[in-house]
């Protein structure tokens, strides 16, 4: 703060600015604010965050900065959702100064001894269940030392999985709680499987010092820290070279960083508001912004400067925390900072009598949904913070038995109903329809009617937006069945649909940064042709084992699960489940057995194959891949 003082008085030599220095922890520097202010006597200009914001604007103690903020070049270099962290009513109260979010920060002499590869960025939850006990079963950790630690803590570990879960800890009249609710359990007890594990010290032993405590006294393993801590893991001597971070695995396949920070705001009351607000807003400038970013203590919240953080720690891989900021969840969830989030009080609430079951989207700063109202689905757009809630567009007409999926690109929302009329005997529309963001309008750019169709697998890679559209119909008597897959792509640039092949495709996978797509043709197998629809061949050939298969890639091999289907119209007809493992040539490199132990199967990432064995998390290494060593391994 003092270089940025001294740079702003160098150009203001007017004004003379005194720094009032009060501890952050432990409450002192909130309650002696709040003294000042009740006493009219607050500084001119005082940091505040969010859970503050509502008290301090109804107490009148906050001056309104909308028409210097407009007056500015904020807007345009900050991210809208921390600009709207301070809106109230239309009115902004305070510049945003900088924000935390939260990463995995791991031991490297520790997973080293142990013989256990270091954490990704692209890691789950589950991986990190899988992680911490390898850590464990290893066998090397030394007395006292912890894969992992679960503290009580609502930002960084229980509050981002209850919520993203759909829990909820309180009742809106504060007179029951949200403990008994599956949702809520569920997101805790993801947690207390960690403790009963032994893969976390107990919740006792946390509450008698901190998890950056024992990270820092190599007692941990692995510890979730927000990027406040980055200044004192990189000043201890004891682990600031034995240490790195990663992104915080998802939960449930989403990003679930939760995004909190600091803002400038200026006392209503000040006897100084003109030079007060001029400095409020300065500190809000790239100058002052870079200046606080190369201190290296805190991510500035301005765009062009959030570099500086990562550049003067840059031993670390600091990016884990800014790379999906703009995806992260704000803190609190809604612009009450009392509030409990479990009715339509708060802003954030998504009522299950309105709201369809359908995934919520996150695209540039703003949450999308699907509610339903008078037979029809609409697409909803809500401010990050909940606020703002608004109908974009009308959907599709529905009767809440179908869910709708959407897929985002270049302002646009692409959305169908991916269930369709599959085991409808009536003949129906499916429909991908494109809709303008900004004002709604919208057009059907795929129809197609047919008797137990639907659209389903939309993904976008450059610039096509591929999709099937499938058929399907079964003799429940003779489980004799008609199976048809389609395989399409529209392309964005010049709005044309355009089928990829007349062959039954199952599944698809495409390589863009090699313009390369693969795909299973029932009966067939696996073909390679690149994304301009030249040099299509087949490259492996199905067999009775392998007639048709649900696919990924992981940018180097691909992986083919059967399923278990031995006919795609005799459904009776069943073989040993497996996965076929091909390099992008079609050349085999195993032959991976799932059999009936393996319940469920998750592609996992480059390093994993994952799956369920009695409820138990077992793990293929994709190392072992190719020597005939392949193993399912107990997670546990």
């Amino acid at each position: 703060m003092e270089k940025m003082v001294k740079a702003y008085e160098k150009e203001n030599s007017d004004v003379k600015i005194n720094i009032q220095l009060t501890p952050y922890k432990g409450g002192e520097y909130w309650t002696k604010l709040e003294a000042a202010a009740s006493g009219g006597k607050a500084p001119d200009v005082f940091w505040l965050n969010v859970l503050h914001l509502d008290s301090y604007v109804e107490g009148g103690i906050l001056d309104d900065l909308t028409d210097k903020i407009k007056d500015s070049d904020i807007k345009d270099s900050y991210s809208e959702t921390l600009v709207n962290n301070y809106v109230r009513d239309k009115k902004n109260y305070a510049v945003p100064k900088d924000f935390d979010t939260n990463a995995l920060w791991y031991n490297k002499e520790i997973f080293d001894k142990c013989g256990v590869p270091y954490p990704t960025d692209d890691m789950s939850y589950d991986d990190l269940v899988a992680t911490a006990k390898a850590l464990k079963d290893s066998g090397k950790l030394g007395d006292g030392v912890y894969p992992f630690a679960c503290p009580v803590d609502f930002q960084t570990w229980y509050y981002q999985t209850v919520y993203a879960n759909g829990g909820y800890i309180l009742s809106d009249d504060k007179k029951s709680t949200g403990y008994d609710d599956p949702k809520t359990q569920e997101g805790i007890q993801c947690w207390i499987d960690m403790y009963n594990e032994g893969l976390s010290p107990s919740a006792s032993a946390l509450s008698e010092t901190t998890a950056d405590a024992m990270f820092e006294g190599g007692q941990l393993a692995m510890n979730f820290a927000g990027s406040y801590m980055v200044p004192e893991y990189a000043s201890n001597d004891a682990i600031k070279d034995k240490v790195d971070c990663v992104e915080i695995p998802t939960f449930n396949g989403k990003e679930d960083n939760c995004i909190n920070g600091l803002g400038y705001a200026v006392f209503e009351g000040s006897k100084n508001k003109e030079a007060a607000e001029d400095f409020a807003i300065w500190l809000g400038s790239k100058e002052a912004q870079e200046i606080q970013g190369k201190t290296g203590v805190v991510i500035s919240a301005r765009t062009d400067a959030q570099k500086c953080f990562a550049e003067a720690n840059s031993q670390y891989n600091l990016a884990a925390y800014t790379n999906h900021a703009d995806e992260a969840y704000p803190l609190p969830v809604c612009a009450k900072a009392e509030c409990s989030h479990n009715s339509k009080t708060c802003n954030a609430w998504l009522d299950t009598d309105e709201y369809l079951s359908s995934p919520i989207y996150y695209y540039k700063n703003n949450i999308y949904v699907v509610r339903v109202e008078g037979g029809m689905a609409k697409l909803v757009s809500i401010k990050a913070d909940g606020s703002d809630r608004k109908d974009v567009a009308n959907l599709f007409a529905n009767d809440r038995i179908t869910s709708i999926s959407m897929v985002f690109h270049n302002g646009y929302v692409y959305a169908y109903d991916h269930i369709g009329h599959i085991g409808s005997s009536e003949s129906g529309k499916e429909i991908i329809k494109k809709i303008n963001i900004s004002d709604g309008n919208s057009q059907d750019i795929v129809e197609y009617e047919g008797e137990n169709s639907a659209v389903m697998g939309a993904r976008s890679y450059g610039d096509k937006l591929f999709y099937k559209i499938f058929q399907y119909s079964v003799n429940k008597q003779t489980l004799k069945a008609n199976m048809n897959f389609q395989l399409y792509y529209y392309d964005y640039t010049d709005g044309e649909n355009k089928k990829v092949s007349d062959m039954n495709i199952c599944d698809f996978c495409v390589d863009a940064d090699n313009g390369m797509l693969y795909y299973f043709v029932v009966g067939k197998g696996l073909y390679s042709q690149s994304l301009d629809g030249q040099n299509n061949k087949l490259i492996y050939k199905a067999s009775e084992n392998m007639v048709s298969a649900v696919m990924s890639y992981d940018g180097r091999y691909i992986y083919m699960s059967n399923g278990g289907m031995g006919s795609t119209t005799d459904l009776s007809k069943t073989v040993e489940r497996e996965i076929q493992v091909v390099d992008t040539t079609g050349k085999q490199i195993d032959t991976i057995k799932l059999g009936n132990e393996i319940e469920n199967l998750y592609f996992g990432d480059e390093k994993y194959l994952f799956g369920t064995k009695s409820d138990k998390l077992v793990y293929i290494d994709k190392s072992s891949l190719g020597n005939g060593a392949c193993v399912w391994e107990n997670a546990e």
